[in-house]
């Protein structure tokens, strides 16, 4: 298939070099429609045509259009801008001709039928290429060197925060809840009213 020209909307390209000694997301969380939680994670930008290929290290193919890459997905929550991955036949029940996808990894054997749905990019491991491009993409939610009540935060009025404690950026604290001495909220935390910690 690399040296065929199966169809216009796939992008025959090489192993993705790069990628090879990247940590692989656990299964579980690429299916989650949550992915990525907004709470825990910040975008950085979008994803271009060079810089996909750069990340992967996978080698373009002539004659391949532009690509926009703003998020990564999973196949049920997908949009326009997404990335998306499928190295099973089983989850291509899943992709229709309702969910719109910016391009799908995948391998050399489900090419053909990704592409009847939107773009195809083939390379030896699709997880792993999924997995080094949502690295770069979405980037954790950290307290760096946080101190105080973050900009960020929400705490309301009657709640009370001790001095030392720390509360992150995305962080919501409920009414009448206590932070006590030396306490960390992390990014994206949700406490309830009356909450003492």
């Amino acid at each position: 298939m690399y040296g065929e020209d199966v169809s216009n909307a796939v992008s025959k390209l090489g192993q993705p070099n790069a990628a090879q000694n990247a940590a692989s997301c656990p299964r579980d969380s690429m299916m989650k429609a949550s992915f990525p939680d907004p709470r825990f994670y910040h975008t950085t930008g979008p994803v271009d045509s060079v810089k996909f290929l750069a990340l992967t290290g996978l080698a373009a193919e002539s004659g391949a259009g532009p690509l926009n890459i703003s998020n990564v997905s999973s196949i049920a929550s997908a949009n326009a801008l997404s990335l998306i991955f499928i190295d099973q036949k089983k989850h291509l029940e899943t992709l229709s001709d309702s969910v719109a996808f910016a391009c799908c990894l995948t391998t050399e054997k489900l090419a053909n039928d990704v592409a009847r749905l939107g773009r195809a990019v083939v390379c030896l491991e699709p997880r792993q290429a999924f997995a080094v491009v949502a690295d770069y993409l979405h980037k954790e939610r950290r307290l760096g060197d946080a101190v105080g009540v973050s900009e960020g935060a929400s705490v309301a009025i009657d709640a009370q925060v001790h001095p030392t404690a720390i509360i992150a950026d995305g962080a919501e604290i409920g009414r009448g809840s206590t932070i006590g001495p030396y306490t960390v909220i992390g990014p994206g935390v949700r406490l309830g009213e009356g909450c003492i910690v």
